[in-house]
């Protein structure tokens, strides 16, 4: 991936609306600019997403983030592992296209369970019901760049922590496999049309 062996990676990974929290982490990055060993990767997103948030940095002066811009599926989980942690922002208070943040739990928290990396979330609902703060995450105040910057700091600086945390998470994914989630849909249907007969 041709990234700096001597540098920590805060990696995101998806698209890159402004409902996605992208702000939240480039707010910290600019408060964060004098970890020098830190880096922002924002992996994803399409052409135009990436040149309005270069745009943006270039006119804050952040200059600790790389887009990556869009990646084939096959290499996000590289991304995903190179972390040190990963970020999952969310901005409760923006119109959603795409989910629901009250019901929909998005797919990108399985797949950062799965890396065994720490994880910093806003704690929304539908995170929040997969994700507990200290357990198997760092979980953020919505909003609060403040505690966003510290819980990564924590990440980076408490290796035990994070280790548990990835660990914990890995071992909580098992049960959201799409071969488990089928398996029950499964066996409810076939419980309920015995109980039809």
């Amino acid at each position: 991936l041709r990234l700096d062996p001597d540098k920590h990676y805060a990696v995101y990974c998806g698209n890159l609306y402004p409902e996605k929290g992208i702000e939240v982490i480039l707010q910290s990055a600019k408060q964060l600019l004098n970890r020098k060993d830190l880096i922002f990767l924002l992996v994803g997103g399409t052409e135009k997403d990436k040149r309005f948030w270069k745009n943006y940095c270039d006119k804050q002066r952040i200059d600790n983030v790389q887009f990556v811009g869009f990646v084939e599926n096959a290499i996000v989980p590289k991304y995903l592992k190179a972390a040190d942690c990963l970020l999952l922002p969310y901005k409760s208070d923006m119109k959603f296209s795409i989910m629901d943040v009250k019901t929909t739990s998005p797919l990108k928290s399985f797949e950062y369970m799965a890396t065994k990396r720490p994880i910093i979330a806003t704690g929304i609902p539908t995170i929040s019901k997969i994700l507990e703060h200290r357990k198997n995450a760092l979980l953020v105040a919505d909003g609060d760049i403040d505690e966003f910057c510290e819980r990564i700091l924590e990440s980076l600086d408490n290796h035990y922590l994070s280790q548990k945390l990835g660990e914990r998470a890995y071992e909580d994914v098992q049960k959201y496999s799409w071969n488990r989630r089928c398996r029950i849909i499964l066996e409810r249907v076939q419980h309920n049309s015995c109980h039809l007969k």
